[in-house]
């Protein structure tokens, strides 16, 4: 069976769930800083508060330009994903990642997107983007966006009819500007776990970071805190249950999408 999501085709295969479900964990869609040639040309019209949260852009968007693919790739992603029955899509507090989020959910007929706070991008990692574009004098510790610039950002992607599922609460996110590779895995192991409890076998989407994703599927051997795998931009792993701690077998991986062992 062919499943048609605006201009991609994916075919529809049947995979068997573990028996808590089948959890796919999803880095974010293309990031528009990754894209744009000059971070001081971005109009603040689409990023408004990049100079004092230089860490939480948005996806790129080829409606704007032709050579961003940050819609695209979500896109493509979510064809993947039909093959999969999901019924819930959990993301990460930053804009790109509800951005893509809610392409994923929209294009899965999922109706709401859950934001969990514990999903957000290594602090250390966000507080780079001040040093990256010149913004070191204005550095200050991570904030999340309101609820109601989240709400913004989802239908900026085109979740209107998508409803965001957050009351504010940035419980589980570090304070401070520092974070050890210790505190971010156990940080992901609660997290990605407690996720899974709570989805009671239903088959769940987790759209998180780079560094998370890395974080959750097996580790080196001679290194707790590197993992084995990678993700690019709208990447992915889908992971048979039970999933009840970080995936820690190879063999636990069912595919990957954008994404390969390193």
């Amino acid at each position: 069976m062919s499943v048609s999501i605006g201009s991609t085709t994916a075919v529809v295969t049947t995979e068997t769930p573990g028996r808590d479900g089948i959890l796919v964990v999803m880095r974010h869609s293309e990031r528009l800083d990754d894209r744009a040639m000059n971070f001081t040309e971005i109009s603040e019209e689409i990023w408004p508060d990049k100079m004092t949260r230089p860490y939480d852009p948005p996806i790129s968007d080829d409606r704007r330009d032709p050579s961003y693919r940050g819609r695209e790739l979500a896109t493509e992603a979510t064809a993947k994903l039909t093959a999969y029955d999901i019924a819930r899509v959990v993301t990460s507090p930053f804009r790109r990642c509800i951005q893509t989020a809610a392409i994923v959910a929209r294009g899965l007929g999922v109706s709401r997107v859950e934001v969990d706070p514990r999903l957000g991008e290594h602090v250390d990692a966000a507080m780079r983007c001040y040093d990256r574009w010149g913004l070191g004098a204005f550095k200050s510790p991570v904030r999340l966006l309101s609820v109601r610039a989240a709400r913004t950002a989802l239908e900026e992607a085109g979740g209107a009819q998508v409803q965001l599922v957050w009351d504010g609460d940035v419980g589980g996110y570090p304070v401070g500007v520092v974070e050890s590779a210790s505190a971010l895995r156990e940080r992901v192991r609660r997290a990605i776990t407690g996720i899974a409890a709570g989805s009671n076998g239903v088959n769940t989407v987790i759209v998180t970071h780079g560094d998370l994703f890395n974080l959750y599927l097996p580790v080196m051997d001679w290194a707790e805190d590197i993992g084995q795998f990678a993700a690019e931009v709208a990447g992915f792993a889908v992971v048979k249950g039970p999933t009840h701690g970080p995936c820690v077998r190879e063999e636990d991986i069912l595919s990957l999408h954008r994404a390969y062992k390193i």
